[in-house]
């Protein structure tokens, strides 16, 4: 279940002096892991469901890039692509910032991660 953003509760959280917090991006349901590409776009994954979002805009601006993916909880971004690790493999989009509008087909580059559930959730680092 997503929050709407007017009911998040940012006054309750307490941070250090100098601090200050606002929502940049809602309407994203489950959102887990986010990875900042090279020319601006936030790019989302969610653990429950089966989706990558794209932000930009400055978060005005949100689209469902992937779908139909096995918990695609962990991402990474290098040099102009987008890595996702889904339960059991992991993909990559080459160039996917200059194509958000037809996303490229994932490439497969490893799928042996193994079956493990419920704690099968992957995290990438690149």
């Amino acid at each position: 279940m997503t929050t709407p953003a007017d009911k998040l509760p940012v006054a309750k959280l307490n941070l250090p002096k100098g601090f200050k917090i606002s929502v940049y991006a809602s309407g994203i349901p489950n959102a887990r892991t986010l990875r900042m590409g090279d020319k601006g776009t936030l790019f989302v994954g969610n653990w429950q469901g089966n989706k990558v979002w794209a932000v930009t805009d400055g978060g005005k601006k949100k689209k469902v890039i992937y779908e139909g993916l096995d918990w695609p909880n962990g991402l990474a971004f290098k040099n102009g692509t987008l890595y996702i690790a889904e339960h059991t493999r992991i993909s990559k989009a080459e160039g996917i910032e200059d194509h958000l509008d037809n996303p490229p087909k994932l490439v497969t580059i490893y799928d042996k991660l193994g079956q493990e559930r419920p704690h099968g959730w992957r995290y990438l680092a690149i």
